[in-house]
């Protein structure tokens, strides 16, 4: 129970009252009162810091970002910008910005100029029939975030695994065989997903994601496991139904 301060008593938050018996429950709410504003000044500061906007619908950044002006992390994901030229200009008055993630077009991503490009950590390709990854998406090794689902990708170049910040990477709905060795560099995978392909085998190389929580593997033609994958540990979500497995590795029985 917090107690009434007697009118026409002096009180210091760090002294407390003089009269002892009412010292401890002083100090206490004066605790309880710091706390209070510091937990609310720092929710300040990381709604300052960080603006999700992903999936709103918008065509165009909306007025209210100039209040945001030490944003450090933009999520701008599933929406339907056109006009990249003046959106650029403005997010690159935002000195403090460190992690962008936008879903743009091929054609819209190949015209970004390279300064641009270059502050995107996030990428979502949409409506496009690549069939591989383009070299300009390979050579964007500051990604931390990559989407190319939908893509009618049937080819992973070894060269995916330069990107090596990627901690999610969305390869889901598209044609893809077999995966490159080179998925084996990409240790810093939090989320990888490689649902509705044609994959029928993994290559040992996967065994190196020790650190991947998420695999899904949701419908493919995979019909067989490498002894590797016991080297997964860090996986607490594996996704392997509807494939042509008839049984599983003795290690991942274990």
């Amino acid at each position: 129970m917090i107690r009434l301060i007697p009118l026409g008593k002096k009180f210091n938050c760090a002294r407390g009252f003089e009269y002892s018996s009412m010292k401890k429950t002083v100090i206490l709410f004066c605790l309880l009162i710091s706390t209070a504003v510091q937990a609310q000044n720092e929710f300040a500061v990381s709604r300052q810091d960080t603006l999700d906007l992903s999936a709103s619908n918008l065509s165009r950044l909306p007025v209210e970002i100039k209040d945001h002006p030490n944003l450090r992390s933009l999520n701008l994901l599933k929406n339907n910008f056109t006009d990249w030229d003046s959106t650029f200009s403005y997010l690159s008055r935002l000195k403090q910005l460190s992690d962008l993630k936008i879903t743009i077009s091929l054609s819209d991503f190949d015209n970004l100029k390279s300064e641009n490009k270059r502050m995107i950590t996030g990428l979502e390709i949409i409506g496009e029939d690549l069939n591989q990854i383009p070299e300009s998406i390979l050579q964007q090794k500051q990604l931390t975030y990559l989407d190319l689902s939908h893509c009618h990708i049937s080819s992973l170049p070894s060269e995916i695994g330069n990107i090596t910040h990627l901690t999610y990477l969305d390869l889901s709905n598209n044609q893809l065989d077999s995966l490159t060795a080179g998925i084996g560099k990409l240790i810093n995978l939090k989320w990888l997903d490689l649902r509705n392909n044609q994959i029928t085998s993994l290559p040992s190389e996967t065994g190196k994601l020790t650190s991947l929580p998420a695999l899904d593997l949701n419908n493919n033609q995979i019909t067989s496991l490498p002894a590797e994958t016991r080297t997964l540990i860090g996986l607490n979500r594996l996704d392997l139904s509807n494939n042509q497995l008839t049984s599983l590795p003795e290690e991942i029985e274990k």
